[in-house]
């Protein structure tokens, strides 16, 4: 890939000034019957590498202006619009890449899958704007892993958003987590990176597992989520709610009372989630208070 080259663009002025005549340059002092053609030519090898370099920085930089606005999904009253600016700047990204950067597309399209589920899960009402928004996140998840079949994140944002798009259409019960094709997304996503997103694959199989009553299963897939980041609200909850259906209602108590105890920016770059989590950790002890049984 062609690097951005800014000394060379920081005469890009330079020699088009001398092209029009208004400078000499010793390195490019012409006789005048060939200093327009030489001084043409010139300009458009420059005009062609500084185009290439240009795209080939482009993307990059369209790709780290929607990591920032991603990062501030959490912003009250602007979470919304910030996701939809980075799915802005992703698809901007998309239409700069090089045809063969396979891997550079499936990144790319992951982190549009990932907005789109964000979007879906937490800002948009439940209805067809919602579904919409799950079918965009799977779509563009489908064509990360054909662009890159070893990506374990388009794996797991693919299955995440079929589960939602299952849970709203009711085909499945919790999540939609009990469709045979999106188990096998987590199981491939934990193959492929046993630690990626903070564990996010170990506990989407502990729901899986548990939806399927298989509780010892999801035990051990809930403590190694939480064993690789305990910071990530989500893992605690649910191996709290995997200890409550196994009987330790002291432990699952004492998993909530972490939580509820944690900042949201615990782990900062999961704010968003870990805010969510907190409140319904708040919300099942009081039920626990009040003597109700608690709804997950």
């Amino acid at each position: 890939m062609v690097e951005y080259n800014l000394a060379g663009i920081k005469r890009f002025d330079e020699i088009l000034r001398v092209a029009k005549g208004k400078e000499t340059n010793p390195l490019m002092t012409l006789n005048s019957s060939t200093r327009p053609r030489r001084a043409f030519a010139i300009v458009f090898i420059v005009l062609v590498l500084y185009g290439t370099s240009a795209l080939a920085v482009g993307w990059r930089d369209r790709v780290g202006e929607g990591d920032e606005l991603y990062s501030k999904r959490h912003e009250l009253n602007k979470g919304r619009e910030n996701l939809q600016e980075a799915i802005g700047r992703y698809k901007e990204a998309l239409r700069g890449i090089s045809e063969g950067d396979e891997k550079g597309c499936s990144e790319i399209k992951t982190r549009l899958s990932r907005a789109y589920f964000k979007l879906a899960y937490y800002f948009v009402e439940e209805g067809k704007e919602r579904l919409k928004a799950c079918e965009e996140g799977e779509r563009w998840a489908k064509g990360a892993i054909e662009a890159d079949p070893q990506n374990p994140e388009a794996h797991y944002w693919k299955a995440v958003n079929l589960g939602l798009y299952r849970d709203m259409k009711r085909y499945s019960f919790r999540g939609g987590l009990t469709g045979g094709e999106i188990k096998e997304g987590f199981r491939e996503a934990a193959a492929l990176d046993e630690r990626g997103l903070y564990g996010a694959y170990h506990m989407r199989l502990a729901e899986y597992l548990m939806a399927r009553g298989d509780i010892e299963e999801a035990k051990k897939h809930a403590t190694r989520a939480v064993d690789i980041e305990p910071r990530f609200l989500y893992n605690q909850i649910v191996l709290a709610e995997v200890l409550w259906e196994n009987g330790d209602k002291a432990g699952s108590k004492g998993r909530l009372e972490y939580i509820t105890s944690q900042p949201e920016d615990v782990l900062p770059s999961e704010i968003l989630e870990n805010r969510e989590i907190i409140e319904k950790a708040k919300r099942i002890l009081r039920d626990f208070k009040e003597g109700k049984d608690p709804d997950w």
